[in-house]
């Protein structure tokens, strides 16, 4: 499959300015028009200043797969001849909303993240009441994009790598999966040795039951989850 980006791969705006995905085309030789199943994923804070990538994936009925990035860089305000004085009376711009891109395979491209009202997450807000991944994943199912990213968000932070956070479940993830479950075999590996595992130094780069209850631990202690019924 192929996908091809509706404008231009990066776009360049003013801290406060407003952003709206012109969001992508997919197709291919034998399913056609895959557009429908685009997963797009990415966080784009027109408010603060910085670069900001949103990623397009695509997979057609044979497994092929496709990736594209848009860049998004939101730049500072010109100096507008006010000065920097606080008695300026010029003021300022408000922040504008910050636009989370991320969908699921429903996602059509081109104005799916209008931002005329404020929506998605909240930047720097700590939920700890409900779990911080909801999905099973694994490498070769239509995963939730937006799951993914989480996962390779937190698999970053707690094994101190840099995977591309592309909201694609593929073998660099999977690697990032096993490399986890072997740091907290006791945990996650250990109870499925009654039921076949061939050892807890098995990993099987699937995040299931007890991968899943692992990671929901870490993120949030206080959730205190039991251990699922196996197998």
């Amino acid at each position: 499959p192929v996908i091809t980006l509706n404008g231009a791969s990066t776009i360049n705006l003013t801290v406060g300015d407003s952003f709206s995905d012109p969001g992508a085309t997919a197709s291919d030789a034998e399913d056609s028009d895959l557009t429908g199943s685009i997963t797009t994923s990415g966080l784009v804070d027109t408010g603060t200043i910085g670069t900001y990538t949103i990623t397009y994936n695509v997979e057609d009925s044979g497994g092929l797969t496709d990736t594209e990035t848009r860049t998004v860089n939101i730049n500072a305000q010109e100096d507008d001849g006010g000065g920097n004085n606080g008695g300026s009376g010029g003021g300022s711009t408000p922040p504008g909303p910050t636009v989370g891109v991320a969908a699921g395979p429903n996602f059509t491209s081109g104005g799916s993240a209008t931002v005329g009202e404020p929506q998605g997450e909240v930047l720097g807000a700590a939920v700890c009441s409900i779990e911080y991944l909801r999905d099973y994943l694994r490498q070769g199912m239509k995963n939730d994009s937006e799951q993914v990213t989480k996962l390779q968000e937190f698999l970053n932070k707690e094994l101190g790598l840099s995977l591309p956070m592309t909201g694609f479940f593929g073998q660099l993830t999977r690697a990032a999966v096993e490399q986890f479950q072997v740091k907290h075999k006791g945990e996650v590996l250990k109870p499925w040795v009654p039921y076949g595992l061939e050892s807890e130094n098995t990993p099987t780069g699937y995040v299931y039951k007890t991968t899943k209850r692992w990671i929901n631990m870490l993120e949030c202690p206080d959730l205190n989850l039991p251990i699922p019924q196996l197998p």
